[in-house]
């Protein structure tokens, strides 16, 4: 699956980017409800590990800040205790209903969050995004927890120890300076 990961993100992402295109945003949050079953049976974020556009991005942006030697920043103050990513969450909703309803046209705020998630992770470790403003982390991490036929799914999500460390697998030291610590 490790040699895979990067193809299979890259397909995801020009699908997202696709279906951006061509109007069909709608399709890629069906692609997302779809794979809120995977947490749900076996405590796995297959979603966010290997189809997130917002995630894929992020490991580029990490992997240039890596090169021009950019450090991670301590975690801002103001994102700690995790209520932050149930407040972009339900900005989403809101944004979605709002757009929909209202306006009659889909806002593309998968977009935004895009370029907030690019920008984060430029400063601070990809986690800090992951753990604690990304809306969509939000109802996999919750479903992860009390998966119906995984207990080792439910352990795992249970001892959150940070998006890299426990969803790809990066080990307890792989968020160097600037871990933001537990979350999820």
């Amino acid at each position: 699956m490790k040699k895979a990961a990067p193809w299979l993100r890259v397909l995801f992402l020009a699908l997202f980017f696709f279906l951006l295109r061509q109007g069909f945003l709608l399709l890629w949050l069906a692609v997302y409800l779809l794979s809120l079953a995977f947490p749900l049976l076996y405590g796995k974020r297959l979603y966010c590990m290997l189809a997130c556009p917002m995630n894929t991005l992020m490991l580029w942006v990490s992997g240039l800040k890596a090169k021009s030697g950019a450090k991670n920043r301590p975690t801002p103050g103001w994102l700690s205790g995790g209520k932050f990513a149930w407040a972009s969450l339900a900005l989403t909703v809101a944004v979605f209903i709002v757009s929909r309803k209202v306006v009659g046209k889909d806002f593309p705020m998968m977009l935004v969050w895009l370029a907030v998630a690019a920008v984060l992770t430029f400063f601070w470790h990809p986690d800090v995004f992951h753990d604690k403003v990304c809306p969509f982390g939000v109802p996999q991490g919750c479903l992860a927890r009390v998966s119906a036929l995984s207990e080792e799914g439910r352990e795992k999500a249970r001892n959150y120890q940070g998006f890299t460390a426990s969803v790809l697998g990066g080990g307890p030291g792989a968020p160097a300076e600037g871990k933001p610590g537990k979350g999820g």
